[in-house]
């Protein structure tokens, strides 16, 4: 199939749980130029299998899946409880939430609607369903306008600006919960 737009209703995406053998696919992927820009690299293939195999594993609470549009691997998605990465949650200073981290792999499906389409199903399904989170969070880079604007068309709003430090990159901090879109100010921040 090719990378037609994603308003085709006759399109099925699908979220299989990575696996070992999937790796190297990720490893081609996190290498790409447009993923490297905003999630950093290159990795060696020892990177990438270090990173991962711990996940996959169930070594680490992070959930991984392969996000596949009609049986074709097209992207890389992930979801885990922002309260598992203690340093993490005190740096976002958000009660509860799921964060999601997610990126379109394969060149030819980007900046067609496959990123939103894919993160919509995915809260629903997953992050709200199967895991019964209330709220979840995405933390693209504040350059990062494409994703802001994908995040945005899936359900997410903005809720915060979170800094850079000198280990971590600063993060547009969106919300998306169950039952109302979080903006601005609402009261998901602990004090």
């Amino acid at each position: 199939m090719n990378s037609a737009k994603a308003t085709n209703a006759h399109t099925h995406i699908v979220f299989r749980q990575l696996r070992e053998d999937d790796l190297p696919r990720l490893h081609i992927w996190r290498n790409q130029a447009f993923i490297r820009k905003w999630f950093g690299g290159p990795y060696s293939v020892a990177e990438i299998q270090a990173k991962y195999l711990p996940r996959i594993r169930g070594e680490q609470p992070t959930h991984c899946y392969l996000i596949l549009i009609d049986d074709v691997p097209v992207g890389f998605i992930q979801a885990y409880a922002v309260a598992d990465y203690p340093d993490h949650a005190a740096r976002l200073q958000v009660s509860g939430a799921v964060g999601v981290d997610m990126f379109i792999g394969e060149a030819g499906w980007i900046h067609q609607g496959w990123g939103s389409a894919a993160l919509r199903q995915f809260v629903q399904e997953v992050v709200f369903g199967a895991m019964g989170a209330t709220h979840c969070t995405i933390g693209p880079d504040p350059h990062n306008h494409a994703a802001i604007r994908a995040y945005e068309k899936a359900g997410f709003r903005y809720l915060k600006l979170i800094p850079a430090t000198q280990t971590e990159s600063a993060e547009y901090l969106m919300v998306w919960d169950r039952t109302t879109p979080a903006t601005k100010g609402e009261s998901l921040c602990t004090p």
